[in-house]
């Protein structure tokens, strides 16, 4: 536990200084990140008025290609909102607490892949070098340091491995069971969360299989709880998506040097290109 603390401590030293100017300003994507963020901080409601969603639905100008505009739309899983809005219950709004919930996220994965390591290769110097080496991977680093979901799904997966290799030792249903339900909670973390996490649970339902002696099955208590998770994120996107609730009264204005996004409850100022969003008045 000591080396665990002593490695978060050092990547919150690297990943967390001049978190608001670098990078130098807040992308479109992050914008949409915060204003939602911020809506369902204050008022429980998304931008488009939708109380507490499972899914985010995003929409603002594109480029302009053989000069007609185009329009950026979609649905976005829910974890990087709520994680930003639990973090603006308690901190004000700024740049460097945009992006704060994600950079905890990389910390998180790189005490996760010491964990893993130690358990996976039973020595401490490996594990050290396993955590140390996802925490100057540059596409980590640079992930950690946006207000976007790219990362969230690792703390997942890692989670998954850490807890199917401690079955494996002590042949506990419990760290079954968590395993899965990791999954099934990471399938709210990303997109591609959609694919991958089904995938995993298909090679957790076949990995005790071949490590344990002729007819052995995973207990279907454990695995099907991973299962019914996936299955419900699943059915409650295609249920979100169908939503038709009017848009709420969140705007920006133009302001000098900065946006003022409006929610119910008051203006917060966000240095950004908040045009982006296609909600100026």
């Amino acid at each position: 536990m000591r080396t665990a603390l002593i490695l978060a401590a050092l990547t919150a030293a690297l990943y967390l200084p001049r978190l608001g100017t670098a990078p130098v300003y807040i992308s479109p994507d992050e914008v949409v990140v915060a204003l939602n963020a911020h809506a369902i901080a204050t008022t429980g409601r998304d931008t488009s008025g939708r109380l507490l969603p499972l899914y985010f639905e995003y929409k603002y100008p594109g480029p302009f290609i053989n000069g007609h505009g185009t329009t950026r739309s979609g649905w976005l899983p829910p974890m990087i909102f709520y994680a930003t809005a639990a973090v603006f219950e308690v901190l004000p709004v700024s740049e460097t607490i945009v992006r704060l919930p994600t950079a905890l996220i990389g910390i998180l994965n790189v005490v996760l892949a010491y964990l893993v390591g130690r358990r996976l290769f039973r020595s401490e110097p490996v594990a050290i070098a396993s955590a140390a080496f996802l925490a100057l991977t540059p596409a980590h680093f640079i992930h950690s340091r946006f207000a976007m979901d790219y990362i969230y799904p690792l703390p997942f997966v890692l989670a998954w491995m850490l807890w199917l290799l401690e079955y494996f030792e002590s042949n506990r249903p419990r760290m079954l069971l968590m395993s899965t339900a990791a999954l099934g909670i990471g399938m709210f973390s990303y997109i591609a969360a959609t694919v991958i996490m089904p995938i995993l649970f298909l090679i957790t339902w076949y990995a005790p299989v071949v490590s344990q002696p002729p007819g052995f099955s995973p207990p279907r208590c454990c695995t099907s709880h991973g299962w019914r998770c996936i299955r419900a994120a699943a059915a409650m996107f295609l249920r979100s998506t169908r939503s038709t609730v009017p848009p709420a009264s969140a705007r920006c204005s133009r302001s000098t040097g900065s946006a003022i996004c409006w929610g119910t409850s008051g203006p917060s100022t966000i240095r950004a290109s908040c045009f982006s969003t296609g909600q100026w008045s």
